[in-house]
């Protein structure tokens, strides 16, 4: 029965000339931690720190984030950010060749933020909570990804395209001192109106635009 290897182990394999058995050892007495650590990198059952991240990027000749885009874990579907919902379109991680979307279809990696950074669109791999890698078509003109928890929804993402302005007619994400809520834009009368759940608004003074939501995990439904 043919065994299917994931991308840590397919990088294992290049650096140990071609040859995957033996690596994990090899592997393991370079950065001199157990064997056992490895296999548990390898199934995904932990993942590398920083340190052992930059160890592994010299040794591959890779950049830290190519070694731990290595260990990323496979997003699921998202949907519109629309009303009502539409069918949801499923998004995969897109690794290199165990990974197929067609021939013609190019991917685009997005880092994952709980927090904006200060300097943003400038970061460091500290400030990622994770990173995605989906068609390009699918994600239009987002940056990054957003994880903003809801109410009902603990596990959701919003892909985000940046924006210092607030957009009629969107859905966007807004800062409100160290918190982030999402906001429906509207203009009425000339004038422009955030509002945060149905019949509530914001004064345009509280809250400052981050960006417009391309995507999410759920639909927004107020």
């Amino acid at each position: 029965m043919e065994t299917t290897i994931n991308r840590f182990e397919k990088q294992l394999e290049k650096w140990n000339q071609g040859v995957l058995r033996g690596a994990q050892a090899k592997l393991a007495k370079c950065l001199r931690v157990s064997t056992a650590t490895v296999a548990l990198w390898t199934t995904g059952q932990r993942h590398p720190s920083k340190g052992y991240l930059a160890q592994m990027a010299r040794l591959f000749h890779l950049e830290i984030a190519q070694v731990e885009r290595l260990f990323r874990p496979f997003p699921t579907s998202v949907v519109e950010p629309s009303f009502p919902v539409k069918q949801p379109f499923m998004l995969r991680d897109a690794p290199g060749d165990g990974v197929e979307y067609g021939p013609s279809l190019r991917t685009v990696s997005l880092p994952v933020f709980t927090h904006v950074p200060v300097s943003y669109p400038y970061y460091t791999l500290g400030e990622t909570k994770g990173w995605w890698t989906v068609p390009q078509t699918a994600v239009r003109k987002a940056r990054f990804l957003f994880a903003l928890p809801g109410k009902n929804d603990p596990d959701r993402l919003l892909f985000i395209e940046p924006s210092s302005t607030w957009r009629a007619d969107r859905v966007m994400l807004g800062k409100k001192g160290s918190t982030y809520k999402l906001v429906r834009v509207r203009r009425e009368q000339g004038k422009i109106i955030l509002q945060t759940t149905p019949g509530k608004r914001i004064a345009l003074s509280e809250i400052c635009p981050v960006g417009i939501v391309v995507r999410q995990l759920t639909d927004i439904s107020f």
